[in-house]
């Protein structure tokens, strides 16, 4: 008969866990970390029978996508112990069939969290043939969003109205409801009860059963979690294994089991052959991904090297700490990305012009004071604005710095002389030595035409 199987837990950061990894496992599928840039290769694994996501009524559409909601949930999470889903383990009852079953847990889901709001990633898994399982075994995962789903995408805010125990009493009594109506549907007599055994048999005794009472005087059963399952599988194919090497020092192998181990060597082969392809693939997806990612290397023609946290390290602006700091900061790379885009229209939507031409722009941009601005934008954080939007390659953006460099050292030195001798010349003296610097450039020219 069905048995009842519910079970909630948090999934966090605390216990060195993922919600991409989570969200792979229970799907079948390989999802791509986008914080840590690691792929979780589950694609491979049986006994997934469907796996889908509930939205609610106004969540945005992107959230349909799993590596999207998932990395998202990771990306609005910054504490190392943050929590970042709610999961739901439940048995389904065997005797319905696996439409029945998948009905039933959508029925639950919709109506017990899709309606409050939140975002559910639902699995079921059925039993593998030829690996010894229980064929009654046939569950569901549930991972459920922490935070609403809104037209703008995740709230915000955490929902703590989620956390509430007389909530989570609602919620196991509720699948038992859902369950019982599925298998009085389908015309079964079985039915499932949340209550403990003792809640049972204290309620058949008030009523007079003794007969159903002496049933519930059982001891109840204990739930077998993963790691107990995956031990009792390996204590299982080290038996076998050792009853096969002890076969083979007894019998020689017959002709038929040569032949047919001929066949599994090249099935393996081109098994291989495509789990390597498919790496090579990935790996090609990768690094166009990540062509514009911080982690590059500008190799210079002397052999020195020079990655974009080398370049921040040196013409950039020193890292912003403490609240205010970083609120300042975020305002003052709005005004640089406005100026940036200004910049950007002036060259005709491209950057390919020459690299003086486009020093001169960045340098022109500087000197235009920002009507009502409070900031001072200066060529170097447009050219770091350039590389973030995509615009500029890590190799052009270091040769822009260099360039900008060296005419911000020309304009101080300039700047330099000027001073030096306006305060020790008086004004006609040196307005007596720029006239006769003038006619001895006159009489130079006069003489050698080709004399610059």
């Amino acid at each position: 008969m069905a048995s009842y199987h519910w079970s909630m837990q948090i999934i966090g950061r605390k216990e060195n866990r993922s919600a991409i990894r989570a969200a792979a496992y229970r799907a079948g599928q390989d999802l791509m970390d986008e914080r840590t840039g690691e792929v979780h290769r589950y694609g491979q694994r049986r006994g997934v029978y469907v796996a889908e996501i509930l939205l609610p009524a106004l969540a945005h559409s992107r959230l349909r996508d799993r590596q999207t909601l998932w990395n998202e949930v990771e990306r609005a999470e910054a504490r190392s112990d943050a929590q970042l889903a709610r999961e739901l383990n439940v048995a389904l009852p065997h005797e319905l069939s696996r439409d029945e079953q998948h009905a039933l847990l959508r029925n639950y889901v919709s109506a017990e969290f899709v309606k409050r709001g939140m975002i559910a990633d639902i699995a079921i898994h059925v039993p593998r043939p030829g690996r010894g399982e229980d064929e009654r075994n046939v569950h569901a995962h549930v991972m459920l969003t922490l935070r609403q789903g809104t037209p703008l995408g995740l709230h915000a805010v955490k929902t703590r109205e989620w956390n509430s125990r007389d909530l989570l009493k609602h919620w196991r009594l509720a699948w038992a409801e859902h369950a019982n109506r599925a298998l009085a549907l389908a015309g079964h007599q079985t039915r499932i009860d949340a209550r403990s055994l003792a809640e049972q048999r204290n309620q058949a005794l008030a009523n007079g059963d003794e007969t159903q009472a002496r049933s519930l005087s059982r001891e109840p059963e204990l739930h077998m979690g993963p790691n107990a399952i995956e031990m009792a599988r390996k204590q299982a194919n080290d038996e076998a294994q050792l009853l096969r090497r002890l076969q083979r020092t007894i019998v020689p192998p017959l002709p038929y089991k040569v032949a047919d181990n001929a066949g599994r060597i090249e099935r393996n082969t081109w098994r291989a052959w495509d789990r390597y392809a498919d790496a090579q693939a990935e790996h090609a997806r990768l690094a166009a991904r990540y062509l514009t990612r911080p982690s590059l290397v500008v190799v210079h023609k002397d052999g020195t090297s020079l990655s974009y946290a080398d370049m921040m390290a040196r013409y950039g602006r020193p890292p912003a700490t403490g609240p205010v700091a970083k609120a300042v900061e975020r305002m003052r790379d709005t005004e640089i990305r406005e100026q940036a885009v200004k910049v950007w229209r002036r060259t005709g939507h491209q950057l390919d012009d020459s690299d003086s031409m486009l020093t001169s722009l960045l340098m022109d941009a500087q000197m235009r004071p920002v009507a009502k601005s409070p900031f001072q934008v200066t060529a170097k954080d447009i050219a770091f604005s350039f590389y973030r939007m995509g615009l500029m390659s890590l190799e052009r953006l270091s040769t822009t710095l260099e360039r900008i460099e060296a005419e911000q050292a020309l304009q101080r030195a300039s700047a330099r002389q000027d001073s030096f001798w306006s305060r020790v010349l008086p004004r006609s003296v040196r307005r007596g030595v720029t006239q006769a610097r003038a006619a001895h450039r006159r009489r130079r020219r006069a003489s050698d035409p080709n004399d610059p």
